[in-house]
């Protein structure tokens, strides 16, 4: 099992990964030319946030099991 600090530091990046791919769906949601192209990128653009949200819980909630159930806010 993975150590707090190398928990942390994977949810700090996969934080920051789904914040961009936030910002992807948000522009795409945003354009309306190209609609065919825009509404398949932003299909895949979802699923990925999606994939990766589902992660970012993960990983949370092994942290937490790891730091015996107590949640410590910054």
């Amino acid at each position: 099992m993975a150590s707090s600090n190398e928990l942390n530091t994977s949810i700090e990046k996969l934080t920051k990964k789904v914040e961009t791919q936030r910002g992807i769906v948000r522009k795409l949601q945003g354009k309306k030319d190209n609609k065919g192209k825009k509404e398949k990128e932003l299909k895949e653009a979802d699923e990925k946030l999606s994939e990766q949200e589902g992660n970012l819980v993960k990983l949370k909630e092994e942290k937490k099991k790891l730091d015996g159930g107590s949640s410590s806010k910054r």
